[in-house]
């Protein structure tokens, strides 16, 4: 008979050795059961409510000292005119959210020039990964839309 111990420390080790896979087969567990995943995240909340709020805590943080002039409600509507409300990234309309190009934690702006619409697949797969890196094979030519996005001639906010 197998000792679990070990079976466990081998299934650890891989997963440490071929972190790429353990995020897909992580991702593919969270698209075919979202119930399980709410239920992994309202435990978490109520197990440890002071860490979640901590997280929080640190995005708003990160936000408020990023770079950039912030993005309000009109600049993510101008956002979302431009690119008809569809995924920068692979055209998807359903649940956009804004993303950063060049995520905060890699120095990117909080700004119009650096927000995309992205759709919560897209968004929640790139996390805070720059696109150059990211960029799935369906990924529309990013550098096109960031173009268009930064080259877009824009009246100065107020």
């Amino acid at each position: 008979m197998r000792d679990p111990e070990k079976v466990r420390a081998r299934a650890r080790e891989s997963r440490q050795r071929h972190p790429e896979k353990e995020r897909e087969r992580k991702r593919r567990f969270n698209e075919k059961n979202p119930e399980k995943r709410a239920e992994h995240l309202r435990n978490y909340r109520n197990r440890d409510p002071e860490r979640a709020r901590n997280h929080v805590r640190q995005r708003r943080a990160m936000l408020l000292e990023a770079p950039g002039d912030g993005v309000g409600v009109e600049d993510w509507i101008t956002i979302l005119d431009w690119t008809s409300g569809l995924c920068a990234y692979c055209g998807s309309g359903e649940k956009i959210t804004p993303d950063h190009v060049i995520p905060l934690v890699h120095g990117g702006a909080h700004d119009i020039t650096n927000i995309v619409p992205a759709c919560r697949r897209c968004n929640c797969s790139k996390k805070d990964t720059p696109v150059s890196k990211w960029a799935p094979d369906w990924l529309l030519p990013w550098w096109i839309v960031v173009a268009a996005i930064t080259t877009t001639e824009r009246t100065p906010r107020g």
